[in-house]
Parts: structure tokens; sequence; C-alpha cells
């Protein structure tokens, strides 16, 4: 399933989104048990790099098959180096798919976000055909807020309670609105 997905590969000057493979359990399971993922995304009993891969196998290989877009390896170009995921999910409790990331703490600070963000944003609009997207922050993760904000995300205080997962901010943007030139 997911070693037949390696063939699209998306590039920024400085990172390299591609599909994951079961090669990245490793590389999945030390992201997963990272302070930063563990504090604001939450444990998801990854135990074991086996566990990565099965989790990798049930929940992140599936959403392209299914929905035509899901979550990305970000690698750094010039190294091939794992460095985080990113990419669009498709949860039940949203009335529209949201972005998700999560960077090794060794690669934070770096604008690396950032760069695969934007990246993730423009393929959400021009290749998955998206009309909006939300994203989902603990109310103290300053700097996913602080990246929203960038990528031109409004904190959306309107999701419905049928929606909203209790104690987290929603922002929202609209895929089809035109932005300024330069707004990257």
């Amino acid at each position: 399933m997911i070693e037949h997905m390696t063939e699209t590969k998306w590039h920024t000057t400085r990172l390299v989104l591609d599909f994951f493979t079961t090669a990245d359990g490793s590389n999945l399971y030390k992201l997963m048990n990272s302070p930063g993922w563990l504090r604001f995304i939450g444990d998801r009993n990854i135990d074991s790099e086996e566990t990565a891969v099965r989790y990798l196998l049930d929940r992140i290989g599936p959403s392209f098959e299914k929905y035509g877009f899901g979550l990305l390896r970000v690698s750094h170009r010039s190294t091939g180096e794992f460095i985080g995921m990113c990419g669009i999910l498709q949860r039940n409790n949203l009335p529209a798919p949201d972005l998700g990331f999560a960077l090794l703490p060794e690669y934070e600070g770096m604008g690396y976000m950032r760069e695969a963000t934007s990246l993730v944003m423009d393929l959400a609009k021009n290749e998955w055909n998206l009309k909006s997207c939300y994203a989902m922050t603990d109310p103290v993760n300053v700097k996913a807020q602080r990246l929203l904000d960038r990528l031109k995300f409004v904190y959306d205080p309107h999701v419905t309670a049928t929606h909203a997962q209790e104690g987290l901010y929603y922002y929202v943007k609209d895929l089809q609105a035109t932005e300024p030139e330069g707004s990257f």
C-alpha cells in the first residue's frame, strides 16, 4: 500500500515532502514520543518501532487512499534526514479537513515548519482542491498559533460544541479567497 506511493515528492528550497514508507518506523517512533508531540498532540501509545509502523499502516497510509490527501514525511533536502511530518487530515469532528504538523525538537526555530505548511496549503488548494481548511492547537502552544497566523488562518470561536474538542483553539482558512502577491 504505502510502498507504492513513493513516486511523488514535493519540495521547497530546503525540504522534501513525500509519502511515508514502512522504513520510517524509527522516525515516527522518535517524533511521536518527543516532548512536544506528547504535550500538544497527545500520547498515541507508540511504544516501539513496530507500533509506529502499525500506526503508519492503519492511520496515516489509508488517508491518501480514502481522501486523496494526508500526512507527509518532511525531510531535509540536502541531507535526506527526517525532521517531521506535515499534511492535511480528515477528522469526523470538524466540518472541513485540518492542517496537522509536528517537528523533531532539534529542528524547531529554523523556519522549517513554516516552509512545509506553506507548501501543504498550496497542495491543499491547487492539487487536492480543498475549499477550506481548519487547524487546531492547544491554547498554550504559542508557536503553533503564530505559525497559523502567518499562514493567514483566522481564529474561529464559532466551532460548534459538536465539532469542538474541549480546550483547543480552532482556526480556519478559506482556500478559495485570493491572497495578495507576496503573502507567503
